[in-house]
């Protein structure tokens, strides 16, 4: 399965797998989006298929991408993601 990312009113809606496979390509998106950002944002993952590791990587790097004052806030994460977060220290992402 293919993954997209859409934009709307401050949020991005991610949708699809989230895998090694496919997250250069959901990188890339949010990079180019990122730029219309210009306040907090919440990155919806209501409509994720599969994640992996590379998923989490993806997260850590749009909080880095947001950093110059955008809160992020992750809405319906999967629970694979958060279980993948807590095994690496860093579950405090999703809360």
């Amino acid at each position: 399965m293919t993954s997209q990312v859409s934009f709307n009113q401050q949020a991005l809606l991610i949708s699809g797998d989230l895998t090694f496979a496919t997250v250069q390509s959901v990188h890339c998106a949010v990079k180019e989006l990122a730029q219309a950002f210009n306040s907090d944002i919440v990155v919806d993952f209501s409509a994720a298929a599969k994640v992996d590791t590379a998923s989490l990587a993806l997260c850590l790097s749009i909080q880095r991408m947001m950093a110059d004052g955008c809160v992020v806030t992750y809405k319906n994460v999967p629970q694979e993601m958060i279980l993948i977060a807590e095994s690496v220290g860093v579950a405090a992402l999703f809360t």
